[in-house]
């Protein structure tokens, strides 16, 4: 789903964290879905799916998949040294989470749960980067409706919580 953003944000650029917004909201519920399948599997087949590791590994796969849009988002904006950044970032974050944890601990438990770590708080960074970036662009959107006479641009609808005016956020994370 976050691949839709090279064909929407483009198009639309006004709309892009409405387009976000969709996208997250989308990644989470099939995430969701799948994690908690292979869960009752797991469950099901006495362990034989996930075994030892099915938590950290259900919380893993939530944690990776889900608000980890910047990539195609950037890309669709042509801003290729963030992407860039962005990507090389995070796998030295990985690769020195894992090394580390490995050299420390020698267990592939230890190993597991720092990578559970690491990525609750690449989704933490990630979530406040999002609703900041959102919320700025909604008072913009407001100041430049209120300029023309009160009307907010094509596209945005600050009252109603839609589109660019809802701050990119689906109603309960407002």
């Amino acid at each position: 789903t976050n691949s839709s953003l090279f064909r929407f944000v483009p198009d639309r650029p006004e709309l892009k964290w409405h387009y976000v917004a969709q996208t997250a909201l989308l990644t989470f519920a099939s995430s969701l879905l799948i994690t908690a399948s292979a869960w009752l599997l797991d469950v099901l087949l006495d362990g034989k799916v996930l075994g030892e590791f099915a938590l950290p590994a259900v919380l893993y796969v939530l944690l990776f998949a889900n608000l980890d849009f910047w990539e195609f988002l950037w890309l669709a904006e042509k801003r290729k040294y963030a992407v860039l950044s962005y990507t090389t970032a995070r796998i030295v974050a990985r690769m020195t989470t894992v090394i580390v944890a490995a050299a420390l601990s020698g267990d592939v438990n230890v190993i597991a749960w720092s990578l559970v770590c690491l990525e609750a708080a690449r989704l933490l960074i990630s979530f406040v980067a999002w609703r900041r970036r959102a919320t700025r662009a909604v008072a913009r959107t407001a100041h430049a409706g209120s300029r023309a006479g009160g009307h907010p641009p094509d596209g945005a609808d600050p009252g109603r919580g839609r589109c660019a005016g809802g701050a990119g956020l689906p109603p309960g994370l407002r």
